[in-house]
């Protein structure tokens, strides 16, 4: 991911000639997800959806039911946290934020986050405070910000085939910053620089 990112951050726009830029504070960012890779033993590699989320979600018409699941073209194997923490992200947002209706201290919003996770545990047998969801739900925002920092470098290209390729684009500091204020809010210290 180092890598791609790099390279997207060194695409240069063909009008202003500048280039599309780094996500903010990666390389700490990077170093913190290096040294609090979660223990997957204990829950195993399961089938994730990879795009798990409330509008790729069909629901009953009558009944409060899930009756599909929509948009598969990610799934994998890994840890069922990656759903959980993608599904969630809302929660993590205000609400003017563009391009995602947020959560974070919304009056209406339907249910706490830690609810979900609550609810979480007790479906699954695990105890709560859930391990390992302060690393997937920043590394699901953090997974954003390098998408929207690609969408900008196509953009800067003017490969892009979306009419909101600009806008998507320009999110990539805004999940980049939000990926590590998670770990931030959640672990309640700071994420340092990284050694060089």
């Amino acid at each position: 991911m180092s890598r791609i990112s790099q390279a997207q951050a060194e695409a240069v726009d063909v009008d202003t000639h500048k280039p599309v830029g780094p996500i903010p504070n990666f390389a700490s960012t990077i170093e913190w997800y290096k040294s609090h890779l979660p223990d997957e033993t204990q829950m195993g590699l399961r089938i994730v959806h990879g795009d798990y989320k409330m509008d790729n979600l069909v629901f009953h018409k009558t009944e409060p039911r899930v009756i599909g699941i929509l948009d598969w073209e990610l799934c994998t194997l890994g840890s069922p946290l990656a759903d959980l923490a993608n599904m969630t992200n809302p929660f993590w947002v205000t609400q003017t934020t563009p391009l995602i209706r947020g959560l974070k201290n919304a009056p209406d919003a339907p249910i706490k986050l830690e609810d979900i996770r609550r609810e979480y545990c007790r479906l699954t047998n695990q105890s709560y405070p859930l391990q390992g969801a302060t690393f997937t739900s920043s590394w699901m925002i953090f997974r954003l910000a390098i998408i929207a920092q690609g969408i900008a470098a196509r953009y800067a290209r003017r490969q892009a085939s979306s009419e909101q390729a600009a806008l998507q684009g320009s999110t990539f500091k805004f999940w980049g910053n939000l990926a590590r204020e998670i770990i931030e809010e959640e672990t309640g210290k700071e994420v340092t620089k990284a050694r060089l």
